[in-house]
């Protein structure tokens, strides 16, 4: 089970309200941007960017009661906003792409544009990121 908590407008910097949903999961989209990841972050969020796309639009039944997964039902045009600011990432580190995503696949169902499901609190996610001992850079983050 997981809890269903609102977020403060502080949390996100706005005054538009968000949904944090508090769960343990091994998939991770994080919610910060993708400049303030380390290497392995960024390919490892983009790795599993792909798997809930797949997941979502050819009705895999593997993880797709997963946390991650539905936060992103009805947010394909965010998830795929999302992908669009990693390609760019890892254009600007001089990383080569070569697994497009094609928006005419998604459904109207589908097409939300707006990712408002966090599975965690931003500050949470930030803390997380800086324990890992890795080179994010959480700093950087905007959010």
């Amino acid at each position: 089970m997981f809890s269903i908590l609102r977020s403060d407008s502080s949390e996100r910097g706005t005054s538009d309200e968000c949904t944090t949903v508090l769960v343990e999961h091994a998939m991770r989209i994080w919610d910060l941007p993708v400049e303030c990841l380390c290497r392995n972050h960024l390919l490892a969020e983009h790795r599993e960017l792909h798997a809930i796309w797949s997941v979502v639009l050819n009705g895999k039944q593997g993880y797709s009661r997963h946390p991650e997964v539905m936060r992103w039902r009805g947010r394909m045009v965010a998830l795929y906003s999302r992908h669009e600011e990693q390609v760019r990432e890892m254009a600007r580190r001089g990383y080569s792409h070569r697994s497009p995503l094609d928006l005419s696949d998604v459904p109207s169902a589908h097409r939300g544009d707006i990712q408002t499901v966090h599975l965690e609190p931003m500050k949470e996610q930030r803390r997380k990121l800086r324990n890992k001992g890795c080179a994010c850079n959480v700093r950087r983050s905007r959010t």
